[in-house]
């Protein structure tokens, strides 16, 4: 993308691209990526992981951009070490490694569940097989929870907007849960 907006062969994207206010955010391994490329590279300015795990460098040191989990209640009940039957998305480290994420990173963090949402819930799936997917919600809402917290997010920390629905739980969205050991801001807004 930086070559493009210097040089696009074909004229579309060369002078377009506002490469200083780039983010970037993924479900499932796609949020695990998105963790992993922030700690790797600092022209990702926000990341937003949807019940991504972590490896590598990420879940050893944290990260120095704002950061956002969105975590189903499902795989949430997975790290109470009590909870016999695991979901089958949580692995061994999930726990340790999501808390030193969320505890050695250095700018402003969410953590939040999103009840009663299970793993593909981050998905337009919902709107495809309701029974199967939405777990009692409307479809239409389940989209809407996923796609107002990550609109918000970006424009909170790429346009410096800022966004009532980061500051706490939401009578429009009271699925969703704010945890507040992880949850933590580190700059003033």
């Amino acid at each position: 993308m930086t070559a493009w907006n210097q040089e696009d062969p074909d004229h579309k994207l060369e002078d377009k691209l506002d490469l200083s206010r780039v983010g970037i955010f993924g479900h499932s391994y796609g949020g695990a990526t998105t963790a992993e490329t922030l700690a790797q590279d600092s022209r990702f300015k926000a990341g937003m992981s949807l019940e991504g795990g972590f490896w590598g460098d990420v879940a050893h040191n944290g990260l120095k951009q704002p950061f956002m989990y969105l975590m189903t209640g499902d795989t949430a009940k997975s790290l109470d070490p009590a909870t016999m039957e695991k979901s089958y998305v949580y692995f061994e480290e999930f726990a340790s490694d999501l808390d030193s994420v969320m505890t050695k990173s250095t700018n402003d963090t969410y953590y939040m569940t999103v009840e009663p949402f299970i793993h593909q819930s981050f998905t337009d799936i919902a709107l495809l097989s309701p029974k199967l997917f939405a777990k009692g919600v409307d479809p239409v809402h389940t989209v809407d929870i996923t796609r107002s917290y990550v609109t918000a997010f970006f424009n909170q920390y790429l346009k410096n907007e800022s966004q009532p629905l980061l500051a706490g739980p939401s009578p429009d969205y009271p699925e969703v849960i704010f945890d507040h050991n992880y949850t933590k801001k580190a700059t003033a807004q």
